[in-house]
């Protein structure tokens, strides 16, 4: 009966002497490389790129840095041709939320935001002008010689004199469909 319960103990230990499992190992980066037929990539310290066969199983959004585990998926293709291996991704830990954004503002009224309210007490315009910019709005806001140019979440994109738009010329070309939103009465 001890010989018995002895081993029973040494088998025991050796059961938990195994490696507990800690996670996924390798490291990637989600990337969108906008080619037609490709859709999120995860892209490995060495530069090696993988296409996730089972991708839409997990909350990929690009930018995200992920642990990861995989097979590679012998005999597979894809339309895609950036990626060096389609995978099945077997464990996938997301290290970090991404920053969320603000929200696109479509403002008619300048009061409606108040990074616009500010704009206004400290840069004083006579006009503000909403145009359509890339997948959102910008907003120019003149006085006298000076403009500035904001994206739709109130980051200032650039300042300029009204003579001399070169320094914002890119990013005014992009603009289109102006529709004059305020104007001072002084």
């Amino acid at each position: 009966m001890r010989c018995l319960l002895l081993m029973s103990i040494f088998v025991a230990a050796g059961c938990q002497a195994t490696k507990p499992i800690t996670g996924c190992g390798i490291s990637a980066t989600v990337i969108n490389p906008n080619l037609d037929g490709c859709g999120l990539l995860l892209e490995l310290i060495t530069g090696e790129k993988l296409m996730p066969a089972n991708g839409s199983d997990f909350a990929l959004e690009e930018g995200h840095r992920v642990k990861l585990d995989y097979q590679i998926l012998e005999d597979q293709m894809s339309i895609c041709m950036a990626e060096d291996h389609i995978v099945r991704i077997t464990c996938l830990d997301i290290l970090e939320d991404l920053p969320r954004k603000k929200p696109c503002l479509n403002i008619s009224d300048p009061n409606e935001a108040g990074w616009m309210q500010g704009v206004l007490d400290d840069f004083q315009p006579t006009i503000i002008e909403k145009y359509n910019y890339l997948d959102g709005f910008a907003y120019q806001c003149k006085r006298s010689g000076m403009i500035r140019l904001y994206d739709c979440q109130g980051t200032l994109l650039c300042e300029f004199e009204e003579v001399d738009q070169s320094s914002c010329r890119l990013k005014r070309n992009n603009l289109k469909n102006k529709v004059e939103i305020w104007v001072a009465h002084r």
